[in-house]
């Protein structure tokens, strides 16, 4: 097993499980939107889309200024779960402000850039402030940022990333600024989840079959019946697989209605271990399906 841990006390299966049963269940991110930049190119000044109004309401907080209820123009939930699949895009926008990410992820690590765009063609962005509220098993350094971004133009802000110990908790970003006399607080999950520190690799029939037989039974496999899942073929799931970061290897199960997909998961503590993925589908019913994991 390709594992440099010395133990099994930070064994990613039960967050790994749980990560990828939720995302059979979304599996709502259209081809458009993975494959889009849409941020084009990050130095040049910021692209405004035209987009219709989401139902996700900001966090607005009066702090001596004016109250001013703000709505993005851009569906939030969705945007975060195609950022999940791919490795730049746009993560927010408002009449005021447009936030872009680029991503680059290697191991553990990770490398994270927002651009912030001021929209508005007259009037400056002030009191610019970003802090990270990571959750307990990233470690997260920001930059500074500037605290103004002058009319139409475009502000960067970087930071870095290190999985320290397997989770599916998300980090987010705190987030605020100031237009004119309105103060606007944003709260924004950061797509530096459990798949970004994936890397997908072909096991072999033997050493699958050894990995496999060596690790049975709880903890080290865990079986789930997922339901409610959106029905998919067996090729848009093996898509699914790829944007996650996980590596199909045909021909290993028997049964053309099944599908099995190794990883290796990064965290601090370790070099990289195996994860094993077995889906069992029933043709007759798609949406739900048997989901065993072994790590």
């Amino acid at each position: 097993m390709r594992s440099s841990s010395t133990g099994r006390r930070h064994t990613p299966i039960f967050p790994f499980q749980g990560f990828l049963g939720e995302w059979c269940r979304i599996q709502s991110v259209s081809k458009e939107d993975r494959g889009l930049d849409m941020l084009g190119d990050p130095s040049s000044s910021v692209a405004i889309e035209q987009n219709s109004v989401s139902d996700e309401a900001l966090a607005v907080q009066h702090a001596g200024y004016q109250e001013y209820a703000v709505q993005p123009t851009i569906d939030i939930a969705e945007k975060f779960n195609a950022l999940c699949l791919k490795d730049k895009g746009l993560l927010y926008e408002d009449p005021y402000i447009q936030i872009g990410i680029t991503t680059q992820w290697k191991n553990h690590q990770g490398h994270l850039v927002l651009f912030l765009g001021n929209k508005n063609a007259r009037v400056p962005l002030e009191s610019i402030q970003a802090v990270i509220l990571p959750p307990s098993h990233l470690k997260v350094e920001l930059s500074l940022v500037s605290e103004l971004i002058s009319p139409k133009a475009q502000i960067q802000c970087e930071f870095e990333v290190v999985n320290v110990s397997p989770s599916s908790d998300v980090a987010v970003l705190d987030f605020s600024y100031k237009f004119q006399t309105y103060l606007v607080k944003i709260l924004l999950r950061l797509p530096a989840v459990l798949n970004k520190f994936l890397y997908p690799i072909q096991v072999s029939d033997l050493e699958f079959f050894l990995t496999w037989r060596s690790l049975a039974g709880p903890p080290l496999r865990l079986q789930q019946l997922v339901r409610g899942v959106k029905p998919m073929s067996l090729l848009e799931m093996e898509n699914l697989f790829d944007s996650l970061r996980m590596m199909v290897c045909p021909g290993l199960d028997p049964n053309p209605n099944n599908l099995i997909a190794s990883t290796t998961y990064y965290f601090e503590s370790t070099g990289g271990m195996l994860c094993l993925v077995r889906i069992e589908t029933d043709p007759a019913d798609r949406t739900q399906l048997r989901m065993t994991v072994a790590s």
